[in-house]
């Protein structure tokens, strides 16, 4: 069959990373994403199959996308997720596939992966400090996580830690330092993410709640401030403009630090991503909740040629650009779609 056309969006902006979540599931309760008690899970016949995937996955790369990430949730508890692994990168043998993950499980399940085709981790890790990820995370699983980033690296995977930026939690002094000696001393880049205003948990009292911008919040500037502190930071250039990241360098070149700066310094308009829930749809921008279904259209046999024109419909909804997070006027939506375990990171 001949290639489709690309996928363009109404602003001109071609997409090139699909984002694919294969559960809303996750054995962390972080406090800024979930209640300890968890959330209420979409029931499994309601997800998406390998099958199901593997075709959507098809049919976007005969639109010339190459790069795909499972996302969650957390993927790793998605049964015989090697084998969903294994059935990509066996059918489309020029794949580029990721996976983010909080890399507990990374221990036993790095290797597979690796046979298997993966190529890409970002891993989850708030913290260095025991108590700290204890604290957020509600889970004692630090040696887990560290245990896994470590044989992940003798592997051979491309790895990047990321973590949430949390004021007055994990991006003092002394934890910039403590991230900027483990990226030294394992080779690793290290990023962070700004907190994003999503309809989230309150850490508090465990309850949805849709406050905005909250004390939480960091903003990349001001941490770069702290490191200037104690270290020489430098910039580097942007090798490529739709990258989520913009990094910096410290020691000398040792060190490359990132930050996602998705609240203070909108990317909007260099965007080309689009994700799938785990559900089966197409969600073009992050921090909108308009969705577009495909798993009917792919339960009910309908053809490639359906399936793209819907594709299309909902990449004509993605935003020019999202709203001013730091507005005092910005309320995010409070609704059961803006939940990022439920989204797909």
């Amino acid at each position: 069959m001949e290639p489709y056309s690309p996928l363009i969006d109404m602003f001109g902006r071609e997409i090139h990373s699909v984002r694919i979540s294969l559960t809303d599931r996750c054995n962390l309760r972080c406090q800024y994403c979930m209640p300890e008690g968890g959330i209420p899970c979409v029931e499994r016949k309601k997800i998406l199959t390998y099958e199901e995937i593997l075709r959507l996955v098809k049919i976007f790369r005969k639109c010339g996308i190459i790069k795909f990430r499972l996302t969650g949730g957390e993927p790793t508890l998605r049964h015989n997720i090697v084998g969903l692994v294994q059935m990509l990168t066996d059918e489309i043998q020029d794949i580029d596939l990721a996976m983010t993950t909080n890399g507990i499980y990374l221990d036993k399940l790095a290797k597979p992966l690796k046979k298997a085709g993966m190529k890409r981790l970002n891993i989850s890790l708030d913290t260095l400090d025991r108590d700290k990820f204890r604290k957020i995370t509600r889970n004692d699983d630090l040696d887990k996580v560290l245990r896994g980033i470590s044989v992940a690296k003798d592997l051979g995977f491309e790895i990047k830690i990321n973590a949430v930026a949390l004021k007055e939690f994990n991006t003092n002094e002394e934890d910039l330092g403590g991230f900027i000696n483990f990226s030294e001393e394992n080779d690793l880049e290290f990023r962070f993410i700004e907190l994003m205003p999503f309809s989230k948990i309150g850490w508090n009292n465990g309850s949805i709640n849709n406050g905005g911008i909250t004390e939480d919040f960091i903003s990349s500037k001001e941490i770069i401030k702290t490191i200037r502190l104690s270290e020489n930071i430098t910039k580097l250039p942007v090798i490529n403009q739709s990258q989520t990241s913009r990094s910096w360098s410290l020691r000398e070149g040792k060190v490359k630090f990132g930050f996602i700066s998705s609240v203070s310094e909108s990317f909007c308009d260099s965007c080309d991503r689009i994700r799938i829930t785990a559900e089966g749809y197409l969600r073009p921008c992050l921090h909108a909740s308009k969705e577009y279904p495909l798993i009917d259209l792919l339960r009910n046999r309908a053809s490639d040629e359906e399936i793209i024109t819907r594709i299309r419909m909902g990449l004509n909804e993605k935003w020019k650009e999202h709203p001013d997070f730091l507005s005092l006027k910005y309320v995010p939506p409070l609704d059961d779609f803006s939940i990022m375990t439920r989204i797909g990171g």
